[in-house]
């Protein structure tokens, strides 16, 4: 990638960012609502790799053990969505629930900065006919860095993110899976220029959408930030999406399904599992439903503005979406056994209906 892309005129990158101004209010600039017992973030460490000849950076979060326990520990890519920042993914749009979940499973949590606070996931339609920076690459050199300065376990490297983030560990699954080994996309699902791949090894995935979801339609079409606002390309059916990644993972047994105790009817959200198991090397798709639920990370409280409800749509509270993420990921290590180790199951339980 040259330099240009990176160093834009100010027109240019004023044109380039302006249709995200509106996500960058709405998933990535609120604070945190209706969180208690919070615990004070630790120092992060912020380190500067260059890659295409651009000096990028990524922050570190880590657990409260690191230095006092030394092991091998896992890490999680924590990717922000378009207009955001890496910092801002953390303590914003994911209420702190990421934050407070990897230091109580002892994970070192990653968090990289998009250029121009995007990322490229892969929807060509995006930059309109330009190349875009390569990111992948970028990520590739993130994990390279992390694992040799953190001591980092290779084979517990997972990514999550919401948006453009959970379209990007999308990304990450299909073009980097020799070295992710599950992600888990918030408000994000395969786009066709993905599903036209297919990724070198099998990637435990977890899906967690909203069936109200107004900028990523839940039933699959365009990307709009707004309802009048320009495509931002195209996106698979939750459904779709699923049976692509099973297919891919060999998940040929049905799916359990459970059906989450409502805990907050007050919220307009319910939230059913469905779990195909079996795949190759220990893979496993889950989908988390949010039935009524929006363009929000599920847990991190719902918006004080009324305008931005109406154009994010509901937050729901039924799950720590953190909790349910990391659980997941952990869960399911690159190994070559035939069945992953059994997630916790204290971050949403089922009903008995």
């Amino acid at each position: 990638m040259s330099r240009q892309f990176a160093q834009e005129t100010p027109r240019k990158k004023a044109l380039f960012t302006l249709p995200l101004i509106v996500v960058t209010l709405l998933v990535c600039e609120t604070p945190t609502i209706g969180q208690e017992g919070s615990t004070p973030p630790r120092p992060d460490v912020t380190r500067t790799i260059e890659h295409d000849g651009v000096q990028r950076t990524y922050h570190v979060h880590l657990p409260p053990r690191f230095g006092v326990a030394k092991k091998l520990r896992p890490a999680v890519l924590g990717l922000h969505g378009g207009g955001g920042s890496g910092r801002r993914f953390a303590k914003g749009s994911t209420g702190g629930t990421l934050l407070r979940a990897s230091e109580k499973r002892d994970v070192v949590l990653i968090l990289p900065e998009g250029l121009n606070g995007h990322w490229n996931d892969g929807r060509t339609e995006v930059f309109r006919g330009r190349k875009g920076p390569d990111d992948v690459g970028f990520l590739r050199k993130v994990i390279d860095d992390a694992v040799r300065t953190f001591h980092l376990d290779p084979r517990r490297i997972f990514a999550t993110g919401i948006s453009n983030g959970g379209f990007m560990s999308l990304r990450l699954a299909v073009d980097l899976s020799e070295r992710i080994a599950a992600v888990a996309p918030v408000a994000a699902q395969m786009t066709p220029v993905l599903a036209a791949r297919k990724p070198k090894r099998p990637v435990s995935i977890l899906f967690m959408c909203g069936t109200k979801d107004p900028i990523v339609p839940y039933g699959g079409g365009v990307v709009r930030v707004h309802p009048f606002g320009r495509g931002r390309g195209r996106v698979l059916s939750v459904a779709d999406s699923v049976s692509y990644w099973r297919s891919i993972d060999a998940c040929k047994s049905p799916p359990r399904v459970q059906h989450l105790k409502d805990r907050n009817p007050e919220d307009g959200t319910t939230v059913e599992v469905f779990r195909h198991a079996g795949g190759r090397n220990g893979t496993e798709v889950a989908l988390f439903k949010v039935i009524g639920g929006g363009h929000a990370w599920p847990g991190r409280g719902q918006e004080r503005s009324r305008l931005k409800r109406r154009l994010v749509g509901r937050a729901s509270t039924e799950i720590d979406a953190g909790a349910v993420i990391l659980d997941f990921l952990l869960a399911h290590a690159r190994t070559r056994s035939a069945t992953p180790r059994k997630a916790r199951t204290d971050s949403g339980r089922p009903s008995r209906r």
